[in-house]
């Protein structure tokens, strides 16, 4: 009779502590790299032309070189203004080179989708952060978007074209590469 009230009390503790967990905010490498402490950490911004998205929206630009120690980091980052506040997604170098290559892949993909009869199709690709870059197609429309935070509702960016993301990608790679020789 213990054993049963025992499991009775254990099992759905370990069943909901399982389920939580899968809710929790995890930090990026950039929100990792940026709050350790007992060290000094130097940042530096670079501007870069905004991304122009849909209608007449425009999202910042920049690249950010993070320094601690004698470690250095560069990131890309895009800003989206929005009701809650400014959003910002920050790739970091090596997923940035893995973006470039997706968006290349996704869009010799989405010419062959466009042809498909389907409802609603989306095809993206999601970095270790969580970022996503991809498009969907839908019978009345069609995008490519950018999703700068996977918890916030209000982190997408949509573009009609992938070549908007590739100008911008290849913008900040080319700024990155340049930073790095200097």
């Amino acid at each position: 009779m213990k054993r049963g009230i025992c499991l009775f009390v254990l099992i759905p503790g370990v069943i909901f502590s399982a389920f939580s967990q899968d809710n929790v905010k995890k930090d990026s490498s950039y929100e990792s790299f940026v709050s350790q402490s007992g060290v000094i950490i130097r940042l530096q911004d670079f501007k870069l032309p905004p991304m122009e998205g849909t209608g007449y929206s425009t999202y910042d630009n920049r690249i950010r070189i993070i320094m601690s120690n004698d470690v250095v980091k560069y990131f890309y980052q895009i800003t989206k203004t929005s009701k809650s506040g400014d959003i910002i997604g920050s790739i970091e170098y090596k997923e940035l080179l893995e973006m470039l290559n997706a968006v290349n892949l996704l869009q010799a993909q989405f010419n062959l989708d466009l042809n498909k009869s389907i409802e609603y199709m989306e095809n993206k690709y999601i970095t270790n952060d969580g970022i996503q870059v991809g498009y969907y197609i839908s019978i009345t429309s069609k995008a490519w978007f950018i999703k700068l935070d996977k918890y916030k509702t209000d982190s997408t960016i949509f573009f009609k074209e992938s070549t908007n993301i590739l100008k911008g990608f290849q913008e900040a790679l080319n700024k990155i590469e340049e930073l790095k020789r200097n």
